[in-house]
């Protein structure tokens, strides 16, 4: 049944399928209570003197803006899903493949902004394959669905749990990996550094394994530029000094929050605001999502 449903999908011109799904992310926004209210939370943090009128419309913006993604990522691996994907502009490509000269592979730095998915596999396909990390779905159909189109485009994917090992291997190889680095972790996984002038837990795995093997963290974005447009920004490698191991990755995790701050303030609607970015808690702090 759900097979038949996004073959159903599949097979529709991409403008209709973004007629459908761009309302219907709207009307998913106003009906997910639950998710509308931490976004709302998030925005107060962030943007502590942003109106509540303008608050609401950039979450309005924000799930219309995911029902077009979903629309994209459906349609990839078509004859439009192609076309798509042949006018996604590259901005700053010198710096990730500077840094993928250096021979000991790169990390593509990025957060749930833009299309992301759409990136990753436009790249794969028309520039370099590359690993992405990638948390698994619940969903068994969907995290199959989406697993065999982020493949189509020439990736390889690795699940997140344990997966050190895995992209140790992809690095020495020479492979660029996408991570997706901005979201909340276990008090255990991350550091506490400022984001948005609140501290968050922040991974520090990959700015660990980047002092180990010596490959540049590269950040990486994609904007939505029009309903069916994108540009993909590379930006300079976060590259903090690496003289001793916990100052850079500290200095990293600060560097990646500044940017993720950067990007976000520009284009708002464009970040996924449900997640509980600033759940976890130093010691002593009470939950902020008390609701």
């Amino acid at each position: 049944m759900k097979w038949t449903a996004v073959k159903f999908f599949e097979s529709l011109p991409l403008p209709l399928l973004s007629f459908v799904f761009e309302p219907l992310g709207g009307l998913v926004g106003r009906l997910d209570k639950r998710h509308r209210q931490i976004a709302l939370k998030n925005l107060s943090i962030a943007f502590p003197d942003l109106e509540e009128g303008e608050k609401r419309r950039i979450v309005s913006r924000m799930y219309r803006h995911l029902g077009l993604t979903v629309a994209e990522i459906i349609k990839l691996g078509t004859k439009e899903g192609d076309r798509l994907v042949d006018e996604v502009e590259f901005e700053g490509l010198e710096n990730i493949l500077g840094a993928w000269e250096k021979g000991r592979g790169v990390f593509a730095v990025t957060g749930h902004f833009g299309n992301w998915e759409l990136m990753a596999y436009a790249f794969g396909k028309r520039v370099k394959p590359i690993d992405v990390v990638v948390r698994p779905q619940k969903d068994t159909f969907l995290n199959e669905y989406i697993n065999m189109k982020r493949k189509l485009g020439g990736n390889r994917v690795i699940v997140k749990f344990d997966a050190a090992r895995e992209i140790i291997r992809s690095l020495r190889e020479g492979r660029i990996i996408g991570v997706l680095l901005d979201q909340d972790t276990h008090r255990n996984r991350g550091q506490f550094v400022d984001f948005f002038g609140l501290k968050a837990c922040t991974l520090d795995a990959i700015p660990r394994i980047s002092y180990l093997t010596g490959s540049p963290m590269v950040p990486v974005f994609a904007f939505r530029e029009g309903k069916l447009r994108h540009r993909v920004r590379f930006y300079e490698p976060l590259d903090p000094p690496r003289e001793e191991k916990e100052t850079f990755v500290r200095l990293s995790l600060e560097r990646m929050n500044r940017m993720f701050e950067k990007v976000i303030s520009e284009r708002p609607d464009q970040w996924l605001w449900v997640h509980r970015r600033w759940r976890t808690r130093p010691e002593g702090e009470e939950d902020i999502y008390d609701f």
